[in-house]
């Protein structure tokens, strides 16, 4: 018996170190559980215990006493600090205040009548010192006192057994076993002393139920796992000063602790607890809790205090040494501001897209390597994607064509190195269909200093300001007319070959093509056939100078260089660069003249024109542009004047006729100014009679430089620049007023023949001017006989209809000069009503020594007649032709024979002759 007893009271030592071990362990950690409660059920415990021990292990009746009373204390305590225990951690809190109010007095009143001598017998009726056995053992019988605070003990345990049920029955845990076993273990055990049963009767196993209960209580209350997640966590005191919330749950959900900002943000109750009572405020952290994956990170918004706070919540799984999961670390991270602010940057950015998505201009963001970072509808439509589908592609998968998109990146590079804007131009598109033209302009993107650096863009849709400006460009240089090179654009394309051949010393070759009889079709069949004309011209001459034709592939031509052009009017142009020799020209030319000189299709006409073609050479004819034009012109001029359809090539000989032509042109535009024309007469007599009967009035012209300019020489200048008009005005002003003067000498002043040119004719002011000279001159209009060609009056213009009408209204009379060398037509004769024909003099020529001639003459003459016209033959220079004249009965001649061409003051005296004549 001895030996048990003392081994009782050894574990009831080792039980009572035990608990003091844990009450310190608890104290030390109420601050961070909040397990004040339980620090003092196992300080109560530990007291009862250790008290039990000391009364077994003493030897005398005082000794047991002191330690019974020792014992009492506990006793007292336990009961309601278990009870409180329960209180706060079933959330009744507000419960504690008003059962210590309660149970307060129960347990003083006990510890007082414990404490006090008078007062014990009302507790142990009787204590003796019972020495039968090994040990002595304190004999007690107890008294009312006794019953009444054994069963306030009870009740309270029962009481706090009843209070922790429907949390058990919500969430029934390992520790929830425990705690049960807390709760029974010191009632089964005093149970068993009191009805002196089990094999121990003397025995008080109270105090060992008392360490279960101890030990079954932390684990319950306090959460075993807690020590050693805290441990594998990092230092208690290091997670207390962190800001973030960090809780520890266990295995099944049950927080086990929680640091101080957890503690004093959430308001949890006494840990460890069930996630539902320790968050049975914040509904969206136990949903976070029970659904959350660990490693996940989400927002949770908790109500705290009246305020919502937004956490970043993010679970850790806790391992132990062998892998398994013991547990979850919740931290959670207060970002409400991190929130509002993202949520401000965000709506700020939405507001700027929607901004920027206003724009109907493309605008974007790439980083280097042609990756967007965002890009407006705008720039989205042009590769038909949304911005979001935009984004974070690389340019290379938007377009198609990768050479642009290097190029772009290249600019891209540059606005990085340089940190400088840079406008540029830029296609977009999904495929060259779909392409447009942007002129963007590029700046550096301002990012965090961590991302890659990057350019914004905006940029403006030209792609119609393009298409206007190469069909300005086109219109600028293109003759609208056969869509061929103008002379604008010719002038910068020789300019080009020149250089080019300058520097690789080579040939190049002007070919200057003019049609031959254009303006008489022009005229006779209109201008819209004209233009037909100039169209099928223009497609034929590139025929010729296409790339696939076999003589100039012979040659080495170039057909990207080779370049015709329409230089004006019925002209052309051809270039031909890197010739061989100048022979090669001459091929081109010969295949030019045969291809023009195929009648061209008009509607229901065939027209048969043909061309005369110039051709200089470069560099052996002149160094540049204007040298090679004008030298090619004047070898056309040359091919004119030696019978048309023919091509030749620029010689001295040409160069010096065409400077002649140029200063007679120069010094002509001064003549009349400068008084250096003059009025020659050429009498016209009868046949039979040699009567003086009119006279054809020539011009003439004298140049202190030039000299004595023939009128074959000057005329045809006058009538190709224009001044064919104001010398035309000048002849008919200097004859009416040479006339006048002839009236005021008494002279019968015989009908003047002055000629008209095509350009007078077709001139809307001729008449007029003509009518005003005979008005100031005083000389009637039957006085003066206008000759005609007939080649001036094939134009179907109205003008010149008005012109022979309001002329033959001033009395005028009319001849058709150079009769059968021109576009003779019997209808002219009917339509215009001439009062004469003039005989060519090559027709006269021959008179005498060809019958083809005379029988030319003699149906001239036979026309006449029928038509009831008078004929007069021109340059008649020998007797033989005269009587030939004569004896067919034309009525008028001139020529050498009978008189030359005379200066007015050597007419007079004809004049005055034929005054004398008159008067015998």
């Amino acid at each position: 018996m001895a030996n048990l007893q003392f081994s009782f009271a050894a574990l009831l030592i080792a039980g009572g170190v035990l608990l003091a071990c844990l009450t310190v362990f608890v104290w030390r950690r109420r601050s961070v559980e909040s397990g004040a409660e339980l620090a003092v059920v196992l300080a109560a415990a530990t007291i009862w215990v250790l008290g039990g021990a000391a009364e077994h292990l003493s030897t005398t009746l005082a000794g047991k006493i002191v330690a019974s009373k020792i014992q009492y204390i506990g006793i007292m305590s336990l009961p309601p600090a278990a009870f409180v225990t329960v209180l706060v951690a079933t959330g009744r809190t507000a419960w504690v205040r008003r059962y210590l109010a309660f149970a307060a007095p129960i347990g003083v009143f006990g510890l007082i009548a414990v404490a006090t001598n008078g007062l014990h017998g009302w507790i142990w009726s009787s204590v003796e010192l019972d020495t039968t056995g090994s040990m002595p053992v304190m004999a007690v019988t107890y008294g009312p006192g006794f019953m009444l605070t054994n069963f306030a003990s009870h009740a309270q345990l029962v009481a706090a057994a009843l209070f922790f049920l429907p949390r058990s029955l919500k969430s029934w845990h390992v520790d929830t076993t425990f705690a049960y076993i807390g709760f029974t273990a010191p009632w089964i055990a005093n149970v068993i002393y009191l009805t002196r049963s089990g094999p121990w009767p003397n025995l008080d196993l109270t105090p060992l139920g008392l360490v279960i209960t101890g030990v079954s209580f932390t684990i319950s209350f306090r959460g075993a796992g807690s020590v050693f997640s805290t441990i594998m966590l990092a230092h208690r005191d290091v997670l207390e000063h962190i800001a973030d919330l960090i809780l520890v749950f266990d295995g099944s959900g049950r927080v086990l602790s929680a640091n101080r900002a957890a503690r004093q943000t959430l308001d949890l109750p006494p840990l460890p607890a069930p996630a539902t009572l320790a968050f049975a405020s914040y509904l969206p952290l136990q949903r976070y809790v029970s659904e959350s994956i660990p490693e996940e990170r989400e927002d949770v918004a908790l109500e705290v205090q009246g305020t919502t706070i937004t956490f970043d919540a993010r679970s850790v799984p806790i391992a132990t040494s062998k892998g398994q999961n013991c547990g979850v670390v919740l931290v959670l991270r207060d970002v409400t501001n991190q929130r509002v602010s993202e949520l401000d940057s965000h709506t700020h950015r939405e507001q700027l897209r929607q901004i920027v998505d206003l724009i109907p201009h493309p605008v974007y963001a790439k980083d280097a390597t042609g990756r967007f970072l965002l890009a407006n509808d705008a720039c989205a439509q042009a590769y038909q994607r949304s911005p979001s589908e935009v984004a974070g592609e690389s340019q290379f998968d938007l377009h198609r064509n990768s050479d642009e998109v290097v190029r772009t990146l290249a600019d891209d590079r540059r606005v990085i190195e340089s940190q400088l804007p840079l406008t540029t131009e830029e296609t977009f598109g999904v495929g060259t269909d779909a392409e447009r033209m942007f002129r963007t302009t590029k700046v550096p993107f301002i990012q965090d200093s961590s991302e890659l650096p990057a350019v914004v863009g905006v940029s403006i849709d030209i792609t119609e300001e393009k298409e206007r400006e190469r069909l300005l460009e086109s219109l600028a240089s293109t003759d609208s007319l056969t869509n061929l090179a103008n002379r604008r654009s010719f002038h910068q394309i020789l300019a080009n070959v020149i250089d080019s051949a300058t520097h690789k010393h080579e040939r190049a070759a002007v070919l200057f093509l003019d049609l031959d009889r254009f303006k008489t079709a022009n005229d006779i069949y209109g201008h819209l056939a004209g233009d037909e004309v100039l169209r099928q011209v223009a497609a034929r001459v590139q025929e010729i100078v296409r790339f696939n034709d076999p003589i100039l592939a012979a040659e080495n031509f170039a057909h990207e260089s080779t370049t015709v052009s329409r230089f004006g009017g019925d002209e052309f142009i051809v270039l031909l660069p890197n010739i061989a020799e100048p022979g090669s020209a001459a091929i081109v030319a010969r295949r030019l003249l045969e291809a023009l000189n195929v009648p061209f299709e008009v509607g229901s006409d065939r027209l048969q024109l043909g061309a005369s073609i110039g051709i200089a050479i470069f560099p052996t004819d002149g160094t540049d542009a204007e040298a090679l034009l004008r030298h090619s012109d004047q070898a056309l001029t040359s091919a004119k004047q030696s019978g048309r359809g023919r091509f030749e090539f620029f010689n001295a000989r040409i160069g010096i006729a065409e400077e002649r032509r140029h200063e007679l042109e120069k010094a002509l535009r001064h003549a009349i100014e400068n008084d250096e024309l003059s009025m020659h007469y050429q009498p016209i007599r009868d046949v039979r009679t040699a009567e003086l009967i009119g006279a054809e009035a020539l011009l003439r012209w004298t140049n202190p430089e030039l000299g004595s300019v023939s009128p074959e020489e000057f005329i045809p200048i006058a009538e190709e620049s224009g001044l064919v008009i104001p010398i035309g005005l000048y002849v008919v002003r200097a004859v009416c007023e040479q006339m006048a003067r002839w009236q005021l000498q008494g002279f019968r002043v015989p009908r003047i023949s002055i000629n008209l040119s095509a350009r007078q004719l077709a001139d809307a002011q001729s008449a007029a001017n003509i009518s005003s000279i005979l008005e100031d001159t005083g000389i009637g209009g039957g006085n003066l006989e206008f000759e005609l060609t007939e080649g001036s009056i094939l134009s179907e213009n109205p003008i010149v209809e008005n012109t022979l009408s309001s002329l033959r209204e001033l009395g005028a009379t009319f001849a058709l000069d150079d009769f059968g060398t021109g576009y003779s037509s019997l209808s002219h004769l009917r339509r215009f009503r001439f009062q004469r024909i003039k005989i060519d003099r090559s027709f006269v020529r021959g008179i005498c020594t060809t019958k083809d001639d005379e029988k030319l003459m003699r149906a001239i003459v036979a026309l006449a007649k029928q038509l009831e016209m008078e004929t007069i033959a021109e340059g008649v220079e020998t007797e033989e032709q005269l009587a030939m004249l004569r004896s067919e009965d034309c009525e008028f001649a001139q020529g050498f024979l009978l008189g030359r061409p005379v200066p007015a003051v050597e007419f007079d005296r004809l004049l005055e002759h034929e005054k004398m004549d008159a008067q015998e």
